[in-house]
């Protein structure tokens, strides 16, 4: 009888084998837990920059596209030619309705109005015509100013009689 070898791996040779998989395995889950982390990081943080992005974009745009803005406490009104844009500033977020509601979770300070670089002069819960609205926006210990303006045409400041010299 002649002894026939076998070729095998020791016991010795799994066992390293199956130590560095696991190490391997370890960093694997551990490398994809930290960049998993990483992108619900980003992706947060530029969601939060989207949203004070698309304030800024629809604020310039309705300011632009107004025939009049208006300001009634904390809301501001837009008045096209053929719609009424309306921006509610409330604790911890905003709410802009114009057919639909969007809703702005931001934290802002310090509404201010004027019109031809004078605050109102009225009652506050009065819709009176503005030509300036500014507000500061906090992101992550920063703050961020916003500052709309609007040029009126003659037009529309001879059919506003409220600031007319009677």
């Amino acid at each position: 009888m002649s002894k026939l070898k076998v070729k095998a791996f020791t016991i010795l040779e799994l066992v390293i084998t199956m130590m560095i998989s696991a190490i391997l395995i370890g960093l694997t889950f551990t490398i994809y837990g930290i960049v998993t982390r990483s992108y619900h990081s980003f992706s947060k943080k530029n969601d939060e920059v989207m949203v004070m992005l698309t304030l800024d974009r629809l604020l310039r745009r309705d300011f632009s596209k107004a025939e009049a803005v208006r300001r009634q406490g904390l809301k501001v009104l837009i008045i096209g030619q053929n719609d009424t844009t309306s921006y509610t500033f409330d604790s911890g977020f905003l709410v802009r309705t114009r057919g639909i509601t969007d809703t702005f979770r931001v934290d802002y300070q310090q509404l201010d109005s004027k019109f031809e670089g004078r605050p109102p002069e009225t009652n506050p819960d009065s819709a009176v015509l503005q030509d300036e609205l500014s507000f500061s926006i906090t992101y992550h210990d920063q703050v961020i100013p916003y500052h709309y303006f609007k040029q009126y045409s003659s037009e529309t400041l001879f059919q506003n009689d409220h600031y007319a010299i009677h």
